[in-house]
């Protein structure tokens, strides 16, 4: 009686649930799924969802058609779990920057909020379980129907963070001229007899055929170079991708990832933007090495350059020769063209 009576006091009440970084929203859509669905009787209640830094983790929260997905895992990809903080990983601080902010429904009249802090519950309540979590760490890619690779003389490897993924959930294939990549997990494609040193100019032609097709918001693809003990876990390169929004990333593995032009990169002119979703969009994208600088260019203009000292170092790069080839971020379809060097 006690309980019933309890739950209708708190299904009078709307919830509003903040948190202290992007990051713990993925952390945030337990607690959110318990008042919908337990407290408010799906009542009253709406559920507002950001993809903000999804990318750092393994399972994401996806929007499918307006409908809210929550992930089966909270799990981040290995490389970030520890780093991603001065502090320490965001799963230990997420349990401590959750807040739970209960209101009236008068506040929808402009009344005054009040704060109920939570963290400790949120920690013990609304965190998935281990085996729950495990049921669903791969979910945030999806498989190929008839994937692998059918190229002659090229092989790949999946990015670490998508575990329980291999090459049989992506595909390249050859579609007359062209590469073509479609994915499935995040992945880079080589050729092992395609090494290039000193310096070079490594450049391709990427055409998105339908922009965002395969996925609800932009998602990249472009070059790496510099690639060193490819297929192994010590495996390092360095890659420049572009969006069809008109951004553009530079980034890497050592083995752990690494970013040179921050979590979400930056916008450039240079970076064409497809007309709408479902329209087509290309990118010429080069990564060049000269004397002791590295550079990245799209459509003939240089969008990045860096020190080759700011690359080769512990923890990036072995060395700006090696192994080149292609990148694609996960669930994407690109054709590939003019990929070689260039003087």
């Amino acid at each position: 009686m006690a309980v019933e009576s309890g739950r209708r006091a708190l299904a009078d009440l709307a919830v509003l649930i903040l948190t202290a970084s992007h990051a713990v929203c993925a952390y945030v859509q337990y607690p959110l799924m318990f008042d919908y669905l337990c407290v408010a009787a799906l009542e009253n209640r709406i559920i507002n969802s950001i993809d903000d830094l999804h990318e750092h983790f393994v399972s994401p929260v996806r929007m499918n058609h307006g409908a809210l997905r929550p992930a089966p895992a909270t799990r981040l990809q290995h490389s970030n779990e520890a780093r991603m903080t001065p502090q320490g990983s965001i799963p230990e601080r997420a349990c401590m920057a959750i807040n739970i902010i209960v209101r009236t429904e008068t506040f929808l009249k402009g009344s005054l909020m009040r704060f109920v802090p939570c963290a400790a519950l949120a920690a013990t309540l609304f965190l998935p379980s281990a085996s729950f979590m495990a049921q669903g760490q791969t979910e945030g890619s999806r498989a190929v129907e008839g994937g692998g690779i059918s190229v002659p003389g090229w092989t790949g490897a999946v990015d670490p963070s998508e575990q329980g993924q291999s090459l049989k959930d992506a595909k390249l294939s050859q579609d007359g001229a062209a590469l073509h990549v479609t994915t499935g997990p995040a992945i880079a494609y080589w050729n092992p007899a395609n090494k290039v040193s000193g310096n070079y100019t490594i450049k391709a032609t990427f055409t998105e055929p339908k922009f965002m097709n395969l996925n609800t918001h932009p998602h990249p693809y472009g070059l790496f170079i510099a690639g060193n003990d490819m297929g192994t876990p010590q495996q390092s390169y360095l890659y420049c991708a572009a969006y069809g929004s008109g951004n553009f990333i530079v980034r890497g593995f050592g083995p752990e990832a690494f970013q040179m032009n921050g979590r979400h990169g930056e916008a450039n002119p240079a970076v064409h933007k497809a007309p709408g979703q479902g329209q087509p969009v290309t990118q010429e994208i080069a990564l060049s090495v000269k004397g002791n600088q590295v550079q990245c260019a799209i459509n003939g203009t240089v969008v990045a350059t860096y020190d080759k000292s700011a690359l080769v170092t512990a923890g990036k790069l072995k060395s700006t020769d090696g192994i080149y080839g292609i990148r694609s971020a996960h669930n994407t379809d690109v054709l590939v063209t003019g990929l070689g060097k260039s003087e």
